[in-house]
């Protein structure tokens, strides 16, 4: 074990429903805002983490995400830190497209191969490691940091806070957060790199 500089708690939810989740559409970089569900979403994790100490709040500057964090912003006086890596995955073209219109094996030809007009998951990952990074050399010892996000950045957080590399992580698929969804790391900050302690629920 390296030298252990700080521990600290990572809280990664995933933005609340908009009416192309419902849809099944493919949902990447459009400014698609919360429906009403997602509204309600939004209020269940401020109230889920009614008790839950959070220092800092980041969220990726897409509306779903920034109207999901906003409710709990509120009720913290706390400001939200919109940060560029924390967009979802680039589809390019294929944006709107519905799962049963186009067959996307994303785990495959696009590790490296950027989908047309959009990213390959291989971009995807370095903005997730150097968010992480960035994390590291900011978080300070106990402090517990909340992240929205969306569900294919998220997968990349959680594949880099395992220790796991990018392939490991596209092949893995039992990572499907919900809109909405919340999860739990407990980190430690080990030769200035953020690694899972354990999962904390």
């Amino acid at each position: 074990m390296g030298d252990i500089r700080a521990h600290g708690r990572v809280l990664l939810a995933r933005h609340g429903q908009t009416r192309w989740n419902v849809e099944g559409r493919r949902l990447g970089r459009e400014d698609i805002p919360l429906d009403e569900v997602g509204r309600v979403q939004a209020l269940h994790l401020r109230d889920a983490l009614a008790d839950q100490r959070i220092d800092v709040i980041y969220a990726s500057p897409l509306a779903r995400a920034r109207e999901t964090s906003a409710p709990l912003a509120r009720s913290r006086g706390l400001g939200v830190r919109l940060d560029d890596d924390l967009l979802e995955f680039d589809f390019g073209t294929l944006s709107g497209s519905s799962r049963a219109e186009v067959k996307l094996p994303l785990r495959r030809r696009h590790l490296t191969m950027p989908v047309p007009g959009g990213e390959s998951l291989r971009d995807a990952w370095r903005r997730g490691e150097h968010f992480v990074q960035r994390l590291a050399a900011e978080l300070g010892t106990d402090a517990t940091v909340l992240i929205v996000g969306h569900r294919r950045i998220n997968r990349m957080l959680v594949g880099i806070l395992h220790g796991h590399d990018l392939e490991q992580t596209a092949a893995a698929d039992h990572y499907r957060p919900d809109p909405g969804s919340l999860v739990a790391f407990d980190v430690a900050v080990i030769d200035r790199s953020l690694r899972l302690a354990h999962a904390a629920g």
